[in-house]
C-alpha cells in the first residue's frame, strides 16, 4: 500500500495532480513531490520516490 495517491486540485483557476494522504486527509508537503499535469505523471513520480526513498 502506497502512503500517496493522485487527487486532482484546483490552484489559480488550473487544474494539478498532486500527491494526497488518505490517513492524514492532507495534500504532501514534500518539495520533491511538486504537482503534475496528468494523473500518470504523478502516480509515477509517487512510485519513484517511494521505490527510491523506501515510504517517503
Amino acid at each position: 500500500m502506497t502512503k500517496y495517491e493522485p487527487r486532482q486540485r484546483t490552484t489559480g483557476g488550473k487544474t494539478w495532480w498532486e500527491p494526497w494522504n488518505p490517513r492524514t486527509n492532507r495534500y504532501s508537503t514534500l518539495t520533491a513531490l511538486g504537482k503534475y499535469r496528468t494523473q500518470k505523471g504523478c502516480a509515477a513520480a509517487i512510485k519513484f520516490y517511494e521505490r527510491c526513498y523506501g515510504g517517503i
